[in-house]
């Protein structure tokens, strides 16, 4: 249970733990799961909002308000520099827009999306020596590979699942945009010898903004259609 409030401490703003100086040996297990978190709580909020009637573009812009207050860290930790926080201020635009277009299915996606790009860090992080200290140095050395492994292929067909729910090609642009860009930063990271955590957070928050950019797209030229 630390192990995973740790989680959700590290990559969350859901902050229920005090972290002590202990190594975590499950506590990347919880990297997916801090995601699928980040995705429940809009999708809890989207279930309330059709219940009680409230009007679709409302629901969707406090959908992507709890997405930045509840989400994750990885896009707030890139928007930090010369353009502040437009990135971010940007990428939640995104979410609201995503949400007001797939008021049902949206948050489905979003929470399949959150996961996959998590699953995707662990490959990413994955038997890698050149990984510079930080927060993923400590955890990938503390970890236990044979656990981590197996509760990272539950996650990985949990996402696949929740995108695969809503249509088949929204799981595939997802899956070859996470696996094209693994493949970049991971080339990236061995020229450079050096992998930190704010390559691995610029990794998370590309994905995200761009499969939901793609999403976006195919749903206008889908409905246009």
């Amino acid at each position: 249970m630390k192990d995973m409030l740790y989680a959700l401490h590290l990559f969350t703003n859901i902050d229920l733990y005090k972290p002590d100086d202990k190594k975590k040996k499950y506590a990347l297990c919880y990297l997916p799961f801090a995601g699928f978190i980040a995705g429940f709580v809009p999708a809890l909020w989207s279930v309330l909002a059709r219940a009680v009637g409230l009007h679709s573009f409302a629901a969707a812009a406090a959908g992507a308000v709890l997405c930045a207050l509840v989400g994750d860290r990885f896009m707030f930790s890139c928007s930090r520099g010369r353009l502040g926080i437009f990135p971010a201020l940007l990428y939640y635009a995104l979410i609201g827009v995503f949400l007001y277009i797939e008021p049902l299915w949206g948050v489905v996606l979003l929470m399949g999306v959150f996961v996959l790009a998590r699953v995707f860090v662990i490959f990413l992080l994955w038997d890698k020596d050149y990984i510079k200290e930080g927060v993923f140095c400590e955890l990938n050395k503390s970890m236990l590979k044979v656990v981590t492994a197996i509760i990272t292929a539950v996650w990985l067909m949990a996402g696949i699942a929740l995108l695969q729910m809503y249509g088949v090609f929204y799981f595939i642009m997802a899956m070859v945009t996470m696996f094209i860009a693994v493949l970049v930063f991971e080339r990236r990271a061995h020229k450079r010898h050096s992998l930190e955590d704010r390559d691995i957070d610029l990794y998370v928050a590309y994905c995200e903004f761009a499969v939901i950019c793609e999403f976006i797209i195919f749903d206008i030229i889908k409905r246009s259609m």
